[in-house]
């Protein structure tokens, strides 16, 4: 049953449109700033982009001295690609989880309206 489900299903159903854009955010005089615009991830964009990151946003300024030979200069770039592969999956598994919700009546027990059904008997292989 569930695979049939998981199969005839269409997750845009049962979670909705979804838009990830990704901001990179840094210090300037104490104040957050934009440091370029927003960066559209999900869904992709027609010229899809991999952001780089700089070593100096992961590692304090006064951690570096820590590290022998550190490079300011240093990148390293994030993978959009299997972000949104991530974020189709999860998107599916919810919708499933909410399907199943929805078809299979509570047991009296789990009337408590944040109880979602346990997700290991409910998984079928595309969806997970």
């Amino acid at each position: 049953m569930y695979e049939v489900i998981c199969s005839k299903i269409r997750a845009t159903d049962w979670v909705g449109p979804i838009t990830v854009s990704l901001e990179v955010w840094e210090m300037h005089n104490h104040i957050p700033t934009l440091r370029e615009p927003p960066i559209a991830v999900f869904p992709a964009p027609a010229s899809s982009q991999n952001p780089k990151i700089h070593i100096t946003d992961l590692i304090p300024t006064e951690s570096r001295k820590r590290f022998k030979n550190f490079d300011n200069s240093r990148t390293a770039e994030l993978d959009m690609g299997l972000f949104r592969q991530i974020l189709a999956s999860a998107t599916k598994r919810l919708a499933h989880q909410r399907a199943i919700t929805k078809i299979r009546p509570r047991p009296k027990e789990h009337n408590d309206p944040d109880y979602s059904p346990p997700s290991h008997s409910d998984s079928c292989s595309d969806c997970s």
